[in-house]
Formats: C-alpha cells, structure tokens, sequence
C-alpha cells in the first residue's frame, strides 16, 4: 500500500481533474448549443488543463507502479499539453478581449505562430524525443522535481517551449490588465485576471522549489507541482467569466423579448380600441342620418 504522502497529490489532483472535466463537459454543450467560437476556445483551454493535470496524476501513478517507460511518456504528454496553451492563449483572447483593429492582426499573427509551433513541437517529440523529453534518458541533474525517477531528460525544444509559454504569459497578463482598466470591464476579465496572476506565482513557486530548493519554508511540499492548482484555476476563471458573459446575454435577450411582447400588446389593445371607437362612430353617424335635422337629440349626438 502507498505511504499517505502519495496519495495526498493524487487526492488533490483528482479534485483538479474532476473540476476540470466537469467544465469541459458544460462547455461542450454550450459550444455544441451556440456554436460560439469564444465557446470553443474555453474548450480548447479547458482540454489542455485537463492534459496537464491527467498527465500529472498519469506520472506519480507511474512512479508508484515503478514503470520508468510508461512515465516518461506521460511525463512527455504532460509537457506537451503546455505547448497546447502557446496556441490556445491568443486565440481565446481574439473572442474574449476588445481588440483594436491594429492589436487584432497582431494577435492574428501570434495565433498563426503559435498553431505553427505547437504543430512542429508535437511533430518533433516523437521523431526526436531527445530534443523535447528523452525516452532513454532521465533526469541526472539533483533538482528538487517531485517523482524524478520517471521524468525524462528535457532538451532543448522544451526549454524553448518554457520560454514561449512564458512570453505567452506575460502578453496574456499585459492584455487582460489593459482591457480591464482603461476599458473597465471587470465584470468579465477581472476574474481571468486574478486567475492568470494565481497561475504565474504557482508557476514561480515551483521554479524556486526545483531550481532553487526554496520556498519549502513557506509553503508545504504538496508531493506534486503546485502549478497544476494554477493550470486548474486559470481554466476555472475563463470559464467562470465566459459563462457569467453567456448568462448575462440571455438576461439581455428575454429583457428585449419582453419589451417586445409588451409593445405588441400595448399595439394589440390600441388596435382595438380603434376599431371600436370607428364603431361608435360610425353608429353615430348613422343614427343622425335617420333622424330629423329638428330632432333635440342631434345636439346630443353631436357632443357625443
């Protein structure tokens, strides 16, 4: 049986996981339902967490099965599904921010090379692992990297993609901040803000413990990258905020359907009483019609 510090990171990501496919699946739903391309970009960000953290849990089970192979596998996997948010980052801000037309062809361009390096970066880590994460080779190096002993030695596309992905990040943060604030729209960004700014410090926490062996004082070893807990609640925020944007936008649209029923009933009832009172009226007329000009009840009818 596993000691208990082994399954406390499987316990916690087995929350990240469920939460994440939980989305995933509302999410297919409403994409499937709307058809809204700002729909299927959550998506695409919500696979790409649940990759992330799957491959997490898929590593420290390999660990736990002594399966050296089939971690480094996962562990690959796992590395890629961050390629995968290279992509996914400007092409969800495309629907999600107000761009200006220059910002736009910009961000255009970065959805373009971002979809070009992920392709080549997929491509490339199976013809030659070597470059991304070694299949023959694990790590030698006494970093502070928890379930070392199947994670594959890291190359130099990967050091690429932590550099990508880190520029990918700070454009993300720089795009949100200045649509937040100079166009104040907090209701629907100031929540994926935090949760990109909650992913960075997950993100250095484990720098400084892998790299640096610090931070331990701080902060517990989980038994597993607290950027997990950061990948989960960044997809979290996007998809909270893009579901509070859809509900609102259904509060809008029954808002305007009842201003119009109620203008189409107000136009029904004035319809009638118009056709009445040209009954009325032409009953009048008819009546003075068959009576005598010196009748005392043409005054009356005249008033009426």
């Amino acid at each position: 049986m596993a000691p208990f510090h082994h399954i406390t990171p499987l316990i916690y990501l087995g929350i990240c996981l469920g939460l994440l496919f939980s989305g995933i699946l509302q999410f297919s739903f409403l994409f499937f339902h709307t058809r809204d391309r700002l729909h299927l970009a959550v998506l695409l960000f919500g696979l790409s967490g649940l990759l992330f953290v799957g491959g997490e849990i898929a590593v420290i089970g390999s660990s736990l099965a002594e399966n050296i192979l089939l971690g480094r596998k996962f562990h690959r996997l796992q590395a890629l599904s961050v390629v995968f948010f290279i992509f996914a980052i400007p092409y969800i801000l495309n629907y999600m921010a107000e761009l200006t037309p220059l910002w736009k062809r910009i961000n255009r361009g970065m959805i373009m090379a971002g979809l070009l390096f992920t392709l080549c970066t997929i491509i490339l880590s199976f013809l030659l692992p070597e470059l991304f994460i070694s299949q023959r080779s694990g790590l030698v190096s006494p970093l502070n990297i928890s379930w070392q002993s199947v994670r594959g030695k890291p190359g130099l596309l990967y050091f690429a993609r932590d550099i990508y992905a880190t520029l990918s990040m700070v454009y993300l943060v720089i795009s949100l901040t200045l649509d937040v604030f100079l166009k104040r729209r907090y209701r629907y960004l100031l929540i994926p803000l935090t949760g990109v700014l909650v992913t960075v410090m997950t993100a250095v926490i484990d720098y400084l413990m892998i790299y640096q062996g610090s931070g331990e004082p701080l902060l517990p070893r989980l038994g597993s990258s607290y950027f997990s807990i950061g990948i989960t609640l960044l997809v979290l925020s996007f998809m909270i905020s893009v579901m509070r944007r859809y509900i609102d936008g259904n509060r809008e649209v029954e808002k305007a359907r009842k201003i119009e029923s109620l203008a189409l009933f107000a136009g029904g009832i004035a319809h009638d009483f118009n056709n009445l009172l040209m009954a009325i009226v032409g009953n009048l007329s008819l009546a003075r019609l068959n009576l005598d000009q010196n009748d005392g009840i043409n005054p009356l009818l005249d008033d009426a």
